[in-house]
């Protein structure tokens, strides 16, 4: 059974890319400063600590793209045990053998999840996932040609099933407007997470609320803070109740968590029968509906599995 509600921290990392990923001599450098490293270090302890005083603590916590070097894995899984969160991340530039680079992500599931006492009490680290970057932006691949690297894309999608909390979905930031990507997690998810380093807000902003409806989930964007703007749109058939969170400013820190909801969303999901076709408008199911159905929308058998989509039961 699914809850009724589920809730989604943001740690919103303050990175500047200018300071992070480049020397004192003004050259580009292939990791994240030590300097960074310890205010991200910082920014970290203070949004788990953040996280640990709630008396309802995050099911999920999203740290946006390029957040978290190498040094900081072993902390990150650390606070991932102690609160209980499963964290989805962006990892620093992934140097792999030769001058291949990859743009990945990770995933941190607690030792022991869902037993949250086991988990609490345990010295051992949980499980965890990788996930990569398909398309890369343009700023990226100059980044790339300054340091002599070469990007290796991820052509696989993923969906990671998190028991009572829903299946999700994952992007990182330019991967937004992977439209194939999209046709794999329709029917597929109850949620999309994004981890991004984005500074077209108002792309992201528009894509937000279109893809919500589309693919019928929630769509849940953490973008850098020195960007800012990081969204959470759920497709209520209200367009006032659709827009769930929104952070406005640039060159911010901030912590926090929503809820948004599953229970509701995974009936509505299986309403369409297996054509895609709604109930009559007058009829018992079509006026019990919360969310607005897209024409053509259907819920497929999870069993049926594209060739380049890796299902992870966490």
């Amino acid at each position: 059974m699914y809850k009724k509600f589920i809730r989604v921290g943001f740690i919103q990392t303050n990175i500047d890319h200018r300071l992070a990923w480049t020397d004192e001599t003004g050259i580009s450098t292939w990791s994240m400063r030590d300097c960074v490293e310890e205010m991200v270090a910082e920014e970290l302890r203070k949004g788990f600590d953040f996280f640990n005083e709630m008396l309802e603590k995050p099911d999920f916590v999203l740290i946006p793209e390029y957040s978290i070097p190498t040094s900081l894995e072993p902390m990150l899984s650390k606070f991932t045990n102690i609160s209980g969160c499963i964290v989805f991340c962006g990892l620093d530039l992934v140097k792999l053998n030769g001058n291949n680079v990859s743009n990945r992500g990770k995933v941190f599931v607690p030792y022991g999840w869902p037993n949250m006492a086991l988990s609490s009490i345990s010295r051992k680290n949980g499980s965890s996932y990788i996930f990569g970057k398909k398309h890369y932006a343009f700023e990226e691949l100059t980044w790339f040609n300054d340091i002599g690297a070469n990007p290796i894309s991820d052509m696989k999608c993923y969906i990671f099933d998190a028991s009572e909390l829903g299946r999700i979905g994952i992007a990182i930031c330019s991967d937004f407007f992977d439209l194939d990507r999209f046709a794999i997690y329709k029917g597929r998810v109850h949620h999309l997470f994004i981890i991004a380093y984005n500074k077209d807000e108002s792309s992201f902003e528009v894509l937000t609320e279109a893809l919500s409806r589309l693919l019928l989930c929630n769509v849940v964007i953490c973008n850098t803070g020195f960007h800012g703007n990081s969204l959470a749109f759920s497709p209520y058939k209200d367009r006032n109740e659709r827009l769930i969170y929104k952070a406005i400013g640039k060159n911010i820190f901030a912590v926090q968590a929503i809820n948004i909801p599953l229970l509701k969303l995974d009936e509505d999901q299986k309403v369409a029968d297996k054509q895609g076709h709604l109930p009559l408008t007058n009829s018992k199911e079509r006026k019990g509906l919360e969310f607005k159905i897209p024409p053509g929308y259907k819920k497929i058998n999870t069993s049926m599995v594209p060739h380049n989509l890796i299902n992870h039961k966490l």
